[in-house]
């Protein structure tokens, strides 16, 4: 049984679209994991995994502009 990990996920404006791509090709890997986001990353990655019947431990923060990035690093 692997160690249970706490993966923060935060993605820049530009980049989401590549950040639910990798979320889909990693979605085993990450399923076993607990993950935080920033708010509307949090939100994407959530339904990306959501729609390939993925459901790991999930924590979803506000969003960047909002203090979200800060709350993780914290």
């Amino acid at each position: 049984m692997r160690r249970k990990l706490t993966i923060a996920l935060v993605a820049h404006d530009h980049r989401k679209a590549d950040m639910v791509e990798w979320v889909i090709f990693n979605s085993d890997f990450l399923a076993e994991h607990h993950l935080v986001c920033t708010g509307t990353t949090g939100s994407l990655v959530r339904d990306a995994l959501k729609n390939e019947g993925v459901h790991p431990d999930f924590t979803i923060m506000n969003s960047g502009p909002m203090g979200g990035d800060a709350e993780i690093a914290a």
